[in-house]
């Protein structure tokens, strides 16, 4: 009788081991099921916020090519007028000249 004392004693400790081990094991599962949906969270919102900063870059990079285009036809049409500046000052003076003979007819 006192084996089997001993034995249900035993029997009972090996249960409430099981079941502490069982809700030691419950309360982790749901621990990593928590970091899981916070880490699908985090993946989803990383995910929306690379496609926001793409539709960004996107945009930034029309305005730097248009940018280019303007600072490239801005360089042109300043190199043509230091081209033409020499024959337009030449014209100037010769209408100037142009405008002090006749003012002397008159």
């Amino acid at each position: 009788c006192a084996t089997r004392l001993l034995n249900d004693d035993g029997a009972v400790m090996l249960q409430e081991k099981l079941s502490a081990e069982a809700k030691r094991l419950a309360d982790q599962l749901e621990v990593q099921r928590r970091e899981q949906r916070e880490t699908q969270r985090l993946l989803e919102q990383c995910g929306q916020e690379c496609g926001d900063l793409e539709e960004s870059l996107a945009k930034r990079l029309k305005e730097y090519e248009f940018l280019q285009r303007a600072q490239a036809y801005t360089e042109d049409l300043l190199d043509c007028l230091n081209d033409k500046a020499a024959q337009i000052e030449v014209l100037e003076a010769r209408m100037c000249d142009a405008l002090q003979a006749r003012r002397m007819q008159l």
